[in-house]
């Protein structure tokens, strides 16, 4: 299914500046392209509950769950599911590696000095496998199964990285 079918695709608000947040400074978090921490905070908020976000400028693609409430500027869309059973966890594990390689820009070595950006339409037409059950329903239970096994796959490759990084490290003396 298209993107778009599955939710309403919202850009954040460009007022969200660090001068705004400055000037309104309160409890709230405000998200920017940074994909690790807020770009400030707020005495309001836009959202509250559980959404998946995009990065759409600086590192753009990048798949962040909010839970909490917070607010976006126009660096992030935010994702509003438009039916019940759309995982999110399983969404942002299917859809994240797709918008990171369609994301138009600079991509330095080994994504370090990277600018890389997003729009509303590249993110709307993007496919991503939906399972349905014998119903013809949406199966909520299967893409909680997929995203176990996919978060445990990601664990395994991060164990795999540091010995390999362990190894590589290593020094050895004759």
């Amino acid at each position: 299914m298209n993107v778009s079918e599955l939710f309403n695709i919202v850009r954040g608000k460009s007022k969200y500046t660090k001068t705004y947040c400055k000037n309104n400074y309160g409890q709230y978090p405000v998200y920017s392209a940074d994909n690790y921490s807020p770009l400030s905070y707020m005495n309001t908020y836009d959202y509250s509950g559980k959404y998946l976000s995009v990065s759409v400028n600086g590192i753009a693609g990048v798949m962040k769950i909010f839970n909490e409430k917070f607010s976006i500027n126009a660096d992030r869309v935010i994702l509003i599911p438009k039916m019940e059973n759309i995982n999110l966890e399983y969404v942002s594990n299917v859809l994240e590696y797709r918008l990171r390689d369609i994301a138009k820009g600079r991509k330095g070595i080994g994504r370090k000095n990277e600018f890389t950006k997003l729009t509303k339409n590249m993110i709307d037409d993007i496919k991503i496998p939906i399972p349905f059950n014998c119903y013809g329903d949406i199966d909520g239970d299967i893409q909680i199964e997929i995203s176990k096994q996919y978060n445990q796959i990601l664990k395994i490759k991060d164990i795999l990285v540091k010995k390999a990084d362990d190894i590589i490290n290593t020094e050895i003396k004759f």
